[in-house]
Parts: structure tokens; C-alpha cells; sequence
């Protein structure tokens, strides 16, 4: 799948235009604060619902405006599909999905089209909060599985409930058994789903960080569930959860919120089985990102569905020359439509057969857009 053409209105500092895209690469071209990584944060709203860059939407929605929109027109081999989400402004955004014209709930919306995005932010996933190295782990579940969004929204609910309740004091016990089940259920659902897509990026992570550095070191990506050190796992996941609630059961009532659980969930990032945020270099800590993403995009496209598109947020200027060029060679072996910003040409390794589409950016505007080769001189 390929979008034809993005439709914009009072999305961050773009002006209202109307987008034709090259189905295979387009580069995206000006300063800093332009409006580059904007063009692609519409692109990747209109896949994931969601922004790459906050995690607040209203900041997409330009100031002074009440509504902000992106649209587009999807070529799946022939067949035209039309995508569609606004965001209206209130006490809280509300996101309003289109598919085809007609408004679709975002559980079902969700997985029509789909999206990977590179930006400099993910570099900093090995040595970051394991706040972003979850969100990364359950975006890319989400991207495989769709129906995972609701399980885990129905977690979440489930820990809210939980804290809430044990927030009021003293407590009914039995009623606090209830809850602890709910949270032991879902969570459970939560910590499987996501051990078995860590097994698979260990085993992709591996290849393509092999591909990038050689085989003198030995990469892993390991699970670390947010249960109570020192309790061993016995039984299912529900079990190993059962018992840990039960044993941090006084402390979760002195402090008001639950201690253990998969909100609490890390990954792992090792080389040589020693943690690379520990340990590893600048220079291996961006390889293991690269292999991370690369990874991604890889789970994803063999996964059911539509094949994912491809954004590259001004990722070049922060890798080096051998870095950069085995990013592109590995992502190169899975043919989707990419959208790559940068602020200069030459940061792109782009090979003497690429055919791609340049469009200039000037104050959130396309001021030129024209088709070009690898080979062409600026």
C-alpha cells in the first residue's frame, strides 16, 4: 500500500495543502522549523493515531484553530481506500476516524493502514526511561495484533481501579480480592503478549546488528517483567502476578498504588549479555537502535496486513557514514513507501537507481516539488 496523495488543515504549522506522493521514496527537504517532521507526523497520525513526537494531541492542532485534520487517498495494489482523522479541541481531544468516508471507531480503524517511524528521539531508547522502552514493545504488538489495543486499555483500566481503591484507607479485603484478580487476569494477558514478541525481536535484533557491527559482539533483548525481585517464577504468568499482588499487598496499601505488574515491565537491551544502558557505548547503544527498528519494520511486514510505510525523521544527520549506510541497505530488502526528512541531500545514501521525489519545505509550505535520481546533482 501507498498513499497518493495527504490532505492537511491546522496541523501544527503546515499550511493547508494538498500532497501527491512518489509510491516509493520521498524526501523531504529544508531548515530546521520548516515543517518537515510535521509532514511526516501527519502520515504517521493518519497510521497510528497517535503522534511520534508527544504523547499530547492537542499540540498537533495549530494554535487558535478548534479542529485540525489529515486525509488521505491509499493505493492498495489498485484498489483506492480513504483514510480520514481530525482532532477537535475540548477539555480533552476528541479523535475522530474515517475509513472509506464513513466514521469508524479507532479499534477498528486501527491496523488499515500502517506505519514505522525512525526519529532522533529513539536513539535515546537503550539509555532512556523504561517508560518509552514499553511504549516501543506495545506500539509494535499493536501494529501485529490490533485486538492487543483493547487488552491493554482494559489493563489499564484495571490498574486504575486498583490504585483508586487502594487510595481510600482501610480497605475491604475481600473487594480488594476482587480487584487484584481483574488486574491478575488482564495483566497476565499483558506480560504474554509481550514476552513472545520479545523472543522474536531477539532473534531479529541479533541478524541485524550483526549486519552492522559484525559478529565480534553478541546482542540479546531480554524481558524484565515489573514483578518483585527475588520472587521466582513459578506456573503461569497469572501465577508468577497472583503471587507477587500477595506478597506486595502491605506495601501497596501504605503507598496507594500497585508495585507490581507489567506497567512496570522493562526490555532489556544486553551485549554480551551486559546491559548495553550500562555499560555500552555511544556507538553500540545507536547500532542496537538501528537493529531495534530495522527489526520492527521487519516483524511488522511479515505480519498480516497492509505493508507499512516508512518515515525517517532526520535520522541521518545523527547516524555515521558505516551506520548510515547499513540502515539503509538492511531497510532496503523490504520494499514499502518511505518518507525521509533531512535538512540536507547528502545525508541520504541514496543509490544511483533510487527514483524519488524531492519536495522543498519553506515555512511549513512545499515551495518545489520535482522527481529525481540517486545520481543527480542538487
Amino acid at each position: 500500500m501507498f498513499i497518493r496523495r495527504l490532505t492537511t488543515r491546522a496541523f501544527r504549522n503546515l499550511a493547508a495543502a494538498t500532497v501527491e506522493f512518489h509510491p516509493s521514496v520521498n524526501v523531504i527537504l529544508g531548515a530546521n522549523a520548516q515543517g518537515k517532521t510535521s509532514l511526516a507526523e501527519a502520515v504517521y497520525l493518519l497510521a497510528a493515531l497517535r503522534s511520534f513526537r508527544t504523547s499530547q494531541l492537542r499540540e498537533l492542532i495549530r494554535h487558535g484553530e478548534a479542529i485540525a485534520g489529515v486525509s488521505a487517498e491509499a493505493d492498495d495494489g489498485g484498489v483506492i481506500q480513504n483514510f480520514a482523522v481530525e482532532l477537535e479541541r475540548g477539555p480533552s481531544v476528541t479523535r475522530i476516524c474515517r475509513y472509506q468516508g464513513h466514521e469508524t471507531p479507532p479499534a477498528r480503524y486501527a491496523g488499515k493502514l500502517r506505519a514505522v517511524a525512525f526519529h532522533p528521539g529513539d536513539l535515546g531508547l537503550v539509555a532512556g526511561l523504561p517508560e518509552a522502552r514499553r511504549r516501543f514493545l506495545d506500539r509494535l504488538i499493536f501494529s501485529v495484533s490490533p485486538a492487543y489495543l483493547a487488552e491493554y486499555q482494559a489493563f489499564q483500566h484495571s490498574l486504575r481501579q486498583r490504585n483508586s481503591f487502594l487510595r481510600q484507607g482501610a480497605p475491604d479485603m475481600e473487594l480488594l480480592d476482587v480487584y487484584d484478580e481483574q488486574f491478575v487476569r488482564l495483566g497476565a494477558v499483558v506480560m504474554e503478549r509481550r514476552e513472545k514478541m520479545i523472543a522474536e525481536l531477539n532473534e531479529a535484533v541479533d541478524r541485524h546488528y550483526a549486519s552492522v557491527a559484525g559478529d565480534g559482539e553478541k546482542p540479546g533483548v531480554r524481558y524484565e517483567p515489573g514483578v518483585s525481585s527475588g520472587l521466582a517464577r513459578e506456573g503461569s504468568a497469572a501465577d508468577w502476578l497472583r503471587a507477587a499482588l500477595e506478597r506486595g499487598r502491605p506495601r501497596d496499601l501504605e503507598r496507594g498504588f500497585t508495585g507490581d505488574g507489567p506497567h512496570c515491565d522493562d526490555l532489556d537491551l544486553q551485549l554480551d549479555q551486559k546491559p548495553l544502558r550500562k555499560f555500552g557505548s555511544q556507538g553500540q547503544r545507536r547500532t542496537a537502535v538501528v537493529a531495534l527498528k530495522v527489526s520492527e519494520l521487519e516483524i511488522i511486514a511479515r505480519s498480516p496486513g497492509p505493508r507499512p510505510l516508512l518515515l525517517l525523521d532526520d535520522v541521518a544527520s545523527e547516524l555515521d557514514l558505516r551506520r548510515n549506510r547499513a540502515l539503509f541497505e538492511a531497510l532496503s530488502v523490504h520494499p514499502a513507501q518511505v518518507f525521509l526528512t533531512t535538512t540536507e541531500l547528502s545525508h541520504l545514501p541514496l543509490g544511483p537507481a533510487t527514483e524519488f521525489r524531492e519536495f522543498a519545505m519553506e515555512q511549513g509550505a512545499i515551495t518545489q516539488a520535482r522527481d529525481r535520481r540517486g545520481t543527480e546533482s542538487p
